[in-house]
């Protein structure tokens, strides 16, 4: 009779005891989530790259190449040629060549006489005017004109052509700012008409500097 009322009442008290050990084990579970070492947040980042102060100065001290010189005449309701006057540098040095360029962008309706033109025709003409110590080096390299599709089948240009000169430095030209004169006329032409003569003045600044090439 001992023994099974022992029994009983160590029965009894395990089942009071049960529900809070059972809080206990929940109550530190939630606090564990809640609370991760701050070790394991900071593995989980991937460090950013270090940002190099002396390679974005050196970016910003980059400076683009001087571009080359050039004077456009735009074409208008009167002038439907468009006259490109450039050189292939900005800065030259005693001693080397360089190339000057005139390009023409002529109208579709349009068409300008070629430079061996005769009368009653106007034939373009391209004329350098260059500084002391600047030579041209034989003629234009001109491109081949084309017949004409007016009456009389004249030879002309039509459409977009240019003409390029080597320009030869010599080696006692003084250093400094040169200026390069090209004087054009034509005469622009369509199947009904022509237009009266055209001259246009242009003028491109080289920089000349001492030293070789």
């Amino acid at each position: 009779m001992i023994n099974t009322t022992h029994r009983t009442c160590g029965f009894e008290a395990s089942h009071r005891c049960k529900p809070l050990w059972l809080f206990l084990i929940v109550f530190f579970l939630l606090v564990g989530c809640g609370h991760r070492p701050e070790t394991a947040a900071n593995l989980s980042k991937v460090p950013e790259p270090a940002v190099s102060r002396s390679d974005s100065t050196n970016d910003n001290q980059l400076e683009p190449p001087p571009a080359a010189p050039e004077f456009i005449k735009p074409s208008s309701e009167d002038d439907p040629v468009e006259v490109r006057f450039a050189a292939s540098k900005r800065d030259v040095r005693v001693g080397e060549s360089f190339d000057v360029s005139v390009a023409f962008s002529i109208d579709p309706a349009y068409e300008i006489h070629s430079m061996d033109a005769s009368a009653p025709q106007i034939p373009t003409q391209i004329e350098l005017e260059l500084p002391v110590g600047f030579t041209a080096v034989e003629d234009w390299d001109a491109p081949a004109p084309v017949r004409s599709l007016n009456p009389g089948g004249q030879s002309v240009f039509t459409g977009e052509v240019e003409f390029v000169q080597t320009i030869q430095v010599s080696n006692e030209i003084e250093p400094g700012d040169h200026q390069l004169i090209c004087s054009v006329s034509y005469q622009a032409c369509n199947s009904r008409q022509c237009l009266r003569p055209t001259k246009s003045v242009l003028t491109i600044e080289l920089t000349c500097s001492a030293g070789s090439p």
